[in-house]
């Protein structure tokens, strides 16, 4: 019997395992019905539980600036660079190998990800067509994987091959060193995958075009980058709302005549 109760961490199924084994149990059970070989598919009437999202936290220009002065010192500036200015997931930018750059176009093509499993390191082609795609960097950005490139030996294939194995870096591993970086550069401790929330998050605040950042955090469509970072979107209506209401509120005051004029 699956344990759905939402008790204490670490008790029970988390409600997205409750929600995998549901849909499993339901397609078979389903078939036994359809055959006639149970009255009734008992699967169906089962409640899940609600799914709680991780909060989402990010870090202020001046903390992603403190965390990344942290990395030179650590050797790994040109890592976290790229991954702050293009939001990449932790399993694709591990990925990356030297062909996947373009540098006369400036872009990263990304169309695999690397995983830690029971059998090791595991290499594999991203869930959704959407996560395949090509992907712009800034000239900062090809300067340093140019440099970090000619500081490598000759015919290394992986961009950032771990220095013990000449392999894939194991993504447990880079967490646990992303947190020591953070408490050495003093800024607020974060998951990893949040440097990708501050990418986009500072993205939109800056009024960037949605479709151009979804398309860069390789969502399936520009709705769900919006629904994800809606408090972003909200602060911003709110700024344009005040901005707004200062602006005539300051003509009111000096007694001039308020005219408002909207292009044709």
């Amino acid at each position: 019997m699956i344990d759905t109760s939402q008790g204490k961490a670490g008790t029970g199924y988390s409600p997205k395992t409750v929600k995998n084994v549901k849909i499993a149990l339901q397609s078979c059970l389903q078939k036994a019905e359809d055959e006639e070989l149970i009255s009734r598919n008992p699967v169906k009437g089962v409640k899940l539980p609600k799914l709680q999202k991780k909060e989402m936290k990010t870090l202020k220009v001046n903390e992603l600036s403190a965390f990344l002065n942290e990395t030179i010192r650590s050797d790994c500036y040109e890592f976290y660079f790229l991954e702050i200015t293009t939001g990449l997931r932790l399993g694709e930018i591990l990925a990356l190998e030297w062909e996947d750059l373009d540098e006369e176009n400036k872009t990263i093509r990304v169309n695999k990800q690397v995983r830690h499993s029971k059998n090791g390191m595991e290499v594999s082609t991203p869930k959704t067509q959407a996560s395949i795609r090509t992907i712009s960097i800034s000239d900062e950005c090809l300067k340093l994987l140019k440099g970090l490139k000619a500081k490598q030996p000759v015919g290394t294939k992986l961009m950032f091959p771990s220095p013990v194995t000449g392999t894939y870096y194991d993504p447990k591993s880079i967490t646990y060193r992303f947190h020591r970086k953070q408490k050495r550069a003093g800024v607020p401790q974060i998951r990893f995958h949040d440097l990708r929330h501050s990418f986009a998050t500072l993205s939109i605040e800056q009024v960037m075009d949605i479709k151009t950042i979804s398309h860069m955090l390789g969502h399936t469509d520009a709705g769900f980058t919006m629904n994800t970072y809606m408090h972003v979107t909200d602060a911003m209506q709110q700024n344009v709302a005040d901005t707004m209401g200062e602006l005539l509120k300051s003509k009111k005051d000096e007694n001039e005549e308020i005219t408002i004029k909207f292009p044709a």
